[in-house]
């Protein structure tokens, strides 16, 4: 949700002005490259070290010019495109746009023309088009996002990636923690990748419009297949990988050197998306990953050797099972783990668990967002977890040693560990249910060929 009802007022009044011009795709990318365009001009009103096209001049001749407004806007991207390399792939296709769209342009420019912050707006924009299954897609719920960045504590220097960046939102809320710490001049290096062309276009206009550089890749290239940064390393990473992606590993060898921990299984991606970002951690990086439930807690041979490599290796830092209906564009639960590749030495061996999934405030049925004291109270825990004044609280957190985790193989679930007297909610979607029997089917089936290939190899030994 926008933060105000003006701010959603304002989408909805945008993108009505396209409503019947173009598709709602087209639409959603001309808005953003129209407020890209207004808060680049801004930035260099304010005293920004470059110069480009004035949003008065587009504001001008789309009220008193009778020529083509299009030209002029498709004129005023290009100029900026070069200063970024991205942006001449991330506009909008201007040739495609109809005759009927110069009236919606003009519309359009007198809506953004009204706004007072135009960064928000571009924010508030990502976060409506996020309520449909495309947005949805490339964009992180802002409460994940602070929720992350404030668990793993970006510090000036630090160099930042996402392996599946989306509209950028981690990336630019990396820099934002630093900068309000550091001020204006705080170094943050930003890399990234997405196989998504359009997520990747939206990303290059969000750091544009918050005035930020940043290293997208050559291309759209999925992570897992082709990592267009091969070698480099980063003190921390961040993903909202796709929940249990099938089909991933086409082309992908089975003695890649990611899988230190573990071959993952064919037909999910979650443990490979943990290893590929573990893969880059620096000596002293840190982690953050979001897991649909089922990570946690299946019980298909490889991925219970996988979650036991991780704790006997002792990257795993904390995980918080979160409350449902965060996703607009899924139902299924999700954890959100937390990795370290150097654990502090009074924390070795040992796992936090947070059982948050009372948090969140309701702001439509089924739909829940984090607050900032949400995620300020997950963030102090594990805090103090790392440093001083922890103790455990019966059914909100608890420290947990590898021996216990060994002794309920390895399930990594918060609620298996956390003394919670919360009952399930009575109101269990229906999605949610089939997820958890299908993948409980899943489990015990692939657990059935287990034992009958042991079965056979044992019978095969006493002929």
């Amino acid at each position: 949700m926008p933060k105000t009802t003006e701010e959603s007022a304002r989408v909805g009044q945008a993108m009505d002005c396209l409503r019947g011009s173009l598709t709602a795709e087209a639409g959603r990318r001309l808005l953003l490259a129209v407020i890209f365009l207004r808060a680049r001009s801004d930035a260099v009103e304010k005293g920004a070290a470059e110069d480009g096209p004035r949003w008065h001049d587009l504001v001008t001749d789309a009220r008193h010019v009778h020529g083509s407004v299009r030209r002029e806007v498709e004129r005023a991207w290009t100029a900026w495109a070069w200063r970024y390399p991205g942006l001449a792939e991330a506009g909008p296709d201007f040739a495609e746009l109809p005759e009927s769209a110069e009236r919606a342009l003009r519309d359009l420019i007198g809506v953004v023309d009204g706004v007072d912050q135009p960064v928000d707006f571009f924010e508030a924009c990502l976060q409506s088009f996020s309520k449909d299954s495309s947005g949805g897609e490339y964009y992180t719920p802002r409460g994940i996002v602070s929720l992350f960045v404030d668990m793993l504590e970006p510090r000036d220097g630090d160099r930042v990636f996402d392996p599946v960046c989306g509209s950028g939102g981690f990336l630019i809320a990396a820099y934002q923690y630093v900068a309000e710490r550091c001020g204006s001049g705080a170094r943050v290096g930003l890399g990234g990748q997405d196989v998504d062309a359009v997520a990747r276009s939206v990303a290059w206009m969000n750091l544009g419009v918050h005035n930020l550089a940043g290293d997208l890749g050559q291309r759209p290239a999925n992570s897992l297949r082709e990592d267009l940064f091969p070698g480099e390393t980063y003190d921390v990473v961040l993903a909202n990988p796709p929940f249990n992606m099938s089909h991933w590993d086409d082309g992908v060898t089975a003695y890649d050197p990611r899988w230190r921990y573990g071959r993952p299984p064919k037909g999910n991606a979650n443990f490979a998306w943990v290893q590929h970002v573990l893969g880059k951690l620096s000596h002293h990086g840190r982690a953050a990953v979001l897991l649909a439930n089922g990570a946690a807690s299946g019980a298909r041979l490889a991925e219970r050797s996988i979650r036991e490599a991780l704790v006997r290796n002792d990257v795993v830092d904390c995980l918080v099972a979160l409350p449902a209906g965060l996703f607009p564009h899924t139902r299924i639960p999700a954890c959100a783990w937390f990795f370290s590749a150097n654990k502090a030495v009074e924390r070795r061996d040992q796992v936090l668990f947070i059982d948050a999934r009372e948090l969140g405030t309701v702001v439509s049925r089924g739909r829940r967002e984090l607050s900032e004291e949400d995620t300020r109270r997950i963030t102090e825990s594990y805090s103090k977890w790392k440093g001083e004044g922890y103790e455990d609280v019966p059914g909100w957190c608890r420290s947990v040693r590898g021996q216990e985790i060994a002794a309920q193989g390895f399930d990594l679930m918060p609620t298996r560990y956390v003394d919670s007297p919360r009952s399930e909610p009575a109101d269990v979607h229906g999605e949610d249910l089939i997820e958890k029997l299908t993948r409980d089917l899943l489990d015990h089936l692939d657990e059935a060929d287990r034992l009958d290939a042991q079965l056979r190899e044992v019978l095969g030994r006493m002929r």
